[in-house]
């Protein structure tokens, strides 16, 4: 679901110089940012479940 967002982002018309240039780095850096959502994510939700069950 979310592996594939990190690589809608580069399609836009670029010089082939551009592409070999700053493509590789931008996917992997957006890549790197959805895969920290998502751990945080997770990590965010089941703290709070946790303290939520806990102190109730």
């Amino acid at each position: 679901m979310y592996f594939p967002i990190s690589f809608t982002f580069e399609r836009k018309k670029k010089k082939k110089s551009d592409i070999a240039l700053k493509n590789n780095k931008d996917t992997n850096d957006l890549f790197l940012m959805h895969i920290l959502f998502i751990l945080f994510s997770f990590f965010y939700l089941f703290f709070f479940f946790f303290i939520y069950f806990f102190f109730s």
